[in-house]
């Protein structure tokens, strides 16, 4: 349950503004809601006064009716407060999503795409907005720490000769090389360069570019890790203009990119998210469509094999789709499954939640569920429910090939948004195919 954060609503539809305050309550969220894009920078602008509280959190609607609509009214309040700001829609073109994409990155929300994924939506752009905001505290830890000398600083000169005429005591820390090493060895310094990175480093400094602007190299240290590092390089000239010296400081910036890369994961994991969930609901009939979900899902999080299984009778569930496909002569039997063999199955639908097995060769396993990840060579698992609301339609089964795949929270999450978006177009096209008189699959079973 969130920690009572609290969240602007902006919405100037009263009964969809009553529907997600009480929806967004029910998660523990405190909920403000003003109907107009003034009324929602007047409450951030005057939010400190009058014992209102702290914004945590804005979900904007775009269209606003008259005044200002919700992009404008979203970039005068990101000019007064930096706060996560997830834009919560009706409209799917590329129009309005890249005009949102041009003032935050937080998030864009479909409405009527069910609570599972506007909670993960919001709980994303929380993660997103720490991120940021670790990564700026990052920095101005670097900068305090640079002017306190924590950082590498030296001086390299050229005449008479080539050596090194100051090492601070910050390489013994970070290299790993005292500055004796160094004043012995001129060359340790390009020798600590990785060998990917050497011929770089010797075409900005033959051209000039190593001075100046910060210089991002990997360095390896005496003991065989490999760190990033900042270099900023000042050059010394004598008076005839030739180079004498060169003055620098290096600082290790291991850290700061993993977490830039760390918040570029994140974004791009959640971009192809939003994708698969626009690609499956242009699927046609329900065979098609069990295939795009099975298809995205294994995609999106790069493990070798799938499957949906839907409520067949009884106790059974039955294979409706898989990637890679089955091969012609697999057995029907096989392709009918008796929850009571298949625990993992069971329990993720039953319980509503997902089931992650790490690694099948340490797992206790049935004899049917042995045979399945004999057949398929699964060492990863992750079983999803595919729920409409207490209503089991199937489950979402997804498994790496050979090799362990981590399911991290986040994956999980995102992709239990997914299944219950999966749901929800599921139960809608066996409505359609019903009412056109096509034949639709296995009827879903109650588990209270």
């Amino acid at each position: 349950m969130p920690d009572c954060k609290t969240l602007l609503l902006v919405e100037d539809e009263a009964l969809i503004a009553l529907a997600e305050q009480r929806s967004l309550q029910r998660e523990g969220y405190r909920v403000v809601h003003v109907s107009t894009g003034e009324d929602a920078v007047r409450y951030v602008e005057n939010e400190c006064s009058h014992d209102r509280g702290h914004v945590d959190l804005v979900l904007m609607d775009i269209d606003l009716g008259p005044g200002i609509d919700g992009t404008e009214a979203a970039r005068r309040i990101l000019e007064r407060r930096n706060v996560p700001l997830v834009f919560l829609s009706s409209h799917t073109e590329k129009e309005y999503t890249d005009r949102a994409e041009r003032i935050t990155s937080y998030g864009y929300i479909v409405k009527n795409s069910g609570d599972r994924v506007l909670f993960a939506s919001i709980k994303m752009a929380f993660k997103l907005f720490e991120a940021h905001s670790a990564l700026r505290e990052s920095e101005e830890r670097f900068r305090l720490l640079a002017e306190n000398a924590e950082d590498l600083i030296y001086r390299m000169e050229f005449v008479p000769e080539r050596r090194f005429t100051y090492v601070s005591p910050a390489a013994t820390k970070m290299t790993g090389y005292t500055p004796e090493e160094h004043y012995a060895d001129c060359d340790l310094g390009f020798k600590l360069v990785h060998p990917d990175d050497r011929e770089r480093l010797l075409e900005m400094m033959d051209s000039g570019n190593g001075f100046g602007a910060p210089v991002v190299l990997r360095w390896c240290r005496k003991d065989g890790t490999v760190i990033w590092t900042e270099q900023n390089n000042v050059p010394i000239y004598d008076e005839d203009g030739t180079l004498i010296a060169v003055e620098g400081i290096a600082r290790d910036v291991t850290e700061r990119r993993r977490m830039e890369e760390s918040l570029k994961q994140s974004n791009r994991r959640l971009s192809e998210f939003l994708q698969i969930s626009k690609s499956v609901t242009a699927a046609e009939h329900s065979a098609a469509l069990l295939q795009k979900i099975v298809d995205s899902a294994t995609a999106v999080t790069h493990v070798d094999s799938g499957a949906v299984y839907l409520m067949h009778k009884g106790s059974t569930i039955r294979l409706a789709a898989t990637t890679p496909p089955l091969p012609e002569d697999f057995s029907e039997q096989l392709r009918i499954a008796d929850l009571r063999e298949h625990p993992h199955v069971r329990r993720a639908i039953e319980s509503g939640e997902s089931i992650v097995m790490p690694d099948t060769e340490t797992a206790a396993l049935t004899p049917a569920e042995q045979e399945i990840v004999r057949l398929r060579n699964l060492r990863s698992c992750l079983y999803l429910p595919i729920r409409l609301r207490e209503t089991a339609l199937g489950v979402l089964i997804l498994g790496s090939m050979g090799e362990p795949h981590t399911f991290d929270d986040e994956e999980v999450l995102l992709l239990h948004g997914f299944a219950d978006q999966a749901a929800r177009l599921i139960e809608n096209t066996r409505k359609y195919e019903a009412a056109m008189g096509r034949p639709s699959g296995s009827r879903p079973e109650k588990f209270n």
